[in-house]
């Protein structure tokens, strides 16, 4: 198998840290669609209420790099030192943290490895295999479109700051681009009422509130005198 250039990102270290190269045929699995469906008497087919709380429910996936290590010793006690060390990286998180991978560097996966990776031994290196347990979504962050990178073919370019007063209120919408509602962040200062849809947020006094944000299109409107900023995690496959 060749090595790609690229690595990923967990647990507070590069894989290159260790000096470990991905090989080519890493595999990252769609996660599956849960269905929860029930049969009724007199009735063909069956009754899917796998939708009945609004988003569609799916399972876990799994993300698998097979690696290669270069210890370039012959040195068995070396050898294991540096093992020794990729098994703590990998093994030593208490449930799943962020997973970055280089090929997608502004999305990441919430991941543990969970089964031991399998070590293959060779004279001056070994190979390896790791598997993430992830979350069904890969993540991805609202940013500021001024400052941060933008995916042309995926990203929507939103405001996240907003000044408004009683004679230049604002309107307009957020997209919510992911498959799941997510949780938006409202950091406010002064006095606002905020309009997402048809619920309305009154604010009269500087504070943080997380409210829920729907797939999709959402109307937003912000009125009163004060400062807003925003910002939520989409879920996407």
């Amino acid at each position: 198998m060749q090595a790609c250039d690229y690595g990923f990102n967990f647990n507070g270290h590069h894989s290159s840290e260790f000096g470990l190269k991905v090989l080519m045929g890493k595999q990252e699995a769609l996660p599956e669609k849960r269905k929860v469906t029930v049969t009724v008497p007199y009735r063909s087919g069956i009754v899917d209420l796998s939708g009945a709380y609004g988003n569609a429910v799916f399972e876990e996936r799994t993300v698998t790099y097979p690696c290669r290590v270069y210890v370039g010793t012959t040195d068995l006690y070396a050898m294991h030192t540096e093992l020794a060390k990729i098994e703590e990286w990998l093994m030593s998180t208490n449930g799943k943290t962020k997973l970055y991978d280089d090929a997608m560097p502004d999305r990441y996966f919430m991941a543990e490895v969970q089964a031991a990776p399998a070590f293959t031994q060779n004279a001056v290196f070994v190979d390896l295999t790791v598997t993430f347990q992830c979350e069904p979504f890969k993540y991805k962050e609202q940013f500021d479109d001024l400052w941060d990178s933008f995916n042309f073919d995926l990203d929507v370019a939103q405001e996240t700051h907003y000044e408004v007063t009683t004679e230049t209120p604002f309107k307009g919408s957020l997209i919510n681009s992911g498959i799941i509602d997510s949780d938006l962040t409202l950091r406010v200062k002064g006095n606002l009422t905020i309009k997402i849809n048809n619920q309305n947020y009154i604010f009269d006094r500087d504070m943080v509130s997380v409210v829920t944000l729907p797939v999709g299109d959402n109307t937003f409107e912000i009125s009163g005198n004060g400062t807003l900023d925003i910002d939520w995690i989409e879920g996407i496959i």
